[in-house]
């Protein structure tokens, strides 16, 4: 994508100096050319400079790292994450619950806990899809399976429907975002007790190269800067349920 952005950004420097010279022939107004000069300037990168405005101050006052309370648990419960599904084009001879796949809610299994469940709200109509369908809200219960032969970052599981989750903790997250910037939050509850055990704020931004990617056929998905920095973030519930032993 580089490669082509260049020539791009090469024609659009040649145009924009072309712009500011035809504006100062025609007019010797200083507002005028300072605001064809501020046009030529926002226009390919307003977004990218509004989301650093938004993200410097928001890293004063946003971020929190807080844990009150610990436990020890065999599975988990998520809202707001892992809220998707797809299907495997797998062989039918394959049971549905393992064709299923819930988020990315694989990964818990690498943790060690016995299931894992999440509130599914969305469904991705095939592997990839970079949009999804929104259904009505159903519960998932997924559970591991006897490593994959591929590998062991395969990880196989059977994911089904069941009325209430089961775990007494909860997982719940949220995003804002504007622009580039997002405002991202994870707490952790004991449903139980109806207690907030611990929570984690952060901030952050897209690190896109800031050239017309307001228009969309730039590439999404790129690195992040997160304030607090790491990625502590993404792992956080792990250091809060530890699995039963």
């Amino acid at each position: 994508m580089g490669i082509v952005l260049l020539p791009l950004m090469l024609a659009y420097l040649i145009l924009s100096v072309v712009v500011y010279q035809r504006v100062s022939i025609v007019t010797q107004r200083k507002l005028y050319k300072y605001l064809t000069l501020a046009i030529l300037i926002l226009l390919p990168a307003w977004d990218v400079i509004l989301g650093l405005i938004i993200y410097i101050p928001a890293c004063l006052f946003v971020p929190k790292v807080a844990i009150y309370e610990t436990a020890e648990t065999d599975g988990i419960y998520y809202e707001g994450m892992h809220d998707s599904i797809y299907e495997f084009e797998r062989s039918s001879d394959t049971p549905l619950s393992e064709r299923i796949q819930v988020g990315t809610i694989s990964d818990v299994f690498r943790e060690n806990y016995s299931y894992a469940e999440a509130k599914v709200t969305k469904r991705h109509p095939y592997i990839g899809a970079d949009y999804s369908i929104a259904i009505p809200p159903v519960y998932y219960r997924c559970t591991p399976l006897p490593p994959d032969p591929r590998g062991p970052q395969f990880q196989r599981m059977s994911c089904v429907i069941v009325d209430q989750p089961m775990s007494r903790y909860v997982v719940k997250t949220r995003q804002k975002r504007f622009l580039i910037t997002s405002m991202e939050s994870k707490k952790i509850f004991d449903q139980s007790k109806g207690k907030l055990m611990a929570e984690y704020r952060q901030v952050t931004i897209s690190e896109e190269l800031p050239f017309f990617h307001w228009l969309g056929w730039q590439p999404t998905g790129g690195s992040l800067k997160h304030c607090p920095r790491g990625s502590r973030y993404y792992y956080f519930e792990y250091e809060v349920l530890k699995p039963i032993k």
